[in-house]
């Protein structure tokens, strides 16, 4: 099962419905992040274990996305996780 929701019918079958959706999928699939579980929260978090430094990427409601190594001390990333996440789609499709 995926972490994200998708079209079950009609032309865009598969494909994530929210960007928040979009997002989840690029960090996933693109990024190879694994998701943990918070909780007591609706943020959802990936680890990014690369290198030997502990990051952590936090996803909003809307889709916005912070990183650090806690939500209080994390900053936000949105705009480039955003462009990131198009641009991954763009060529991941064709």
């Amino acid at each position: 099962m995926t972490e994200y929701q998708v079209f079950k019918a009609g032309p865009r079958k598969g494909e994530p419905k929210t960007f928040k959706d979009r997002v989840i999928r690029y960090l996933t699939e693109g990024r190879g992040m694994t998701r943990i579980h918070l909780p007591r929260t609706s943020r959802l978090a990936f680890h990014d274990g690369l290198g030997g430094v502990t990051k952590y990427y936090f996803v909003g409601r809307a889709g916005g996305v912070r990183v650090g190594r806690t939500y209080t001390t994390s900053i936000s990333v949105s705009e480039t996780v955003r462009s990131d996440t198009i641009l991954w789609e763009n060529i991941y499709k064709n």
